[in-house]
């Protein structure tokens, strides 16, 4: 009982660090997953100012962030079912 309520205590006041290295963690695999999006549209599009090029760079972010999303929520289903 005393392990669980220690293990606990320790998960809530290492939250803060916990929580930040799920961030970058999350942060490095979305932006590994939209290099391969960023440079096909960068190859397709062909941008001619750096005002498209923010374009193309948010539209590959906004794949890649859902497509890792859905693979994070598959492999829970899989894994849970």
């Amino acid at each position: 009982m005393f392990t669980l309520i220690f293990i606990i205590g320790l998960l809530v006041i290492l939250w803060p660090l916990i929580g930040g290295a799920i961030a970058s963690l999350f942060n490095y695999i979305v932006i590994v997953a939209s290099s391969p999006f960023y440079w096909i549209l960068r190859l397709i599009k062909r941008p001619k100012n750096s005002e498209e090029d923010d374009k193309i760079s948010k539209t590959a972010s906004s794949i890649a962030m859902c497509i890792v999303i859905t693979a994070i929520f598959a492999t829970l289903l899989i894994v849970f079912l």
